[in-house]
């Protein structure tokens, strides 16, 4: 299953980036492209986190209410300015991943303040 994967990946993560971590991903029924998209959606922002972030803890849930599911990501690394450009793909990959899971991505973060990305799509 594509989430017992992702709950492996976030503690490999965790362990190598020495993060504290609440993983919390609950299992749902995805189709394959969904299924890819997630996966490679989670990677990025785990990625992020380890090359950025400078975080010493991360918090990850997933959840599904009807067809509806809901990822978050969340760390409390140094956070970064939205307003100035990117200057990786990171970003970037992750709205391309958004659009083609027809969902919706929010960014929450500012300088000092750590980051939240979550994704919601159905």
């Amino acid at each position: 299953r594509v989430t017992d994967e992702l709950v492996e990946r976030a503690h490999e993560v965790a362990r190598v980036a020495k993060l504290d971590l609440e993983c919390a991903i609950e299992h749902t029924v995805l189709s394959i492209h969904q299924a890819f998209h997630l996966q490679r959606f989670f990677f990025e922002a785990l990625a992020n986190t380890m090359r950025h972030a400078q975080a010493k803890k991360m918090v990850i849930r997933m959840k599904t209410r009807g067809n509806r599911k809901t990822m978050i990501i969340a760390d409390d690394g140094r956070g970064f300015n939205k307003t100035t450009k990117a200057q990786g793909m990171g970003l970037p990959n992750l709205a391309e991943r958004t659009r083609r899971l027809n969902g919706r991505l929010r960014i929450f973060t500012g300088e000092g303040k750590g980051t939240t990305v979550a994704l919601r799509f159905s």
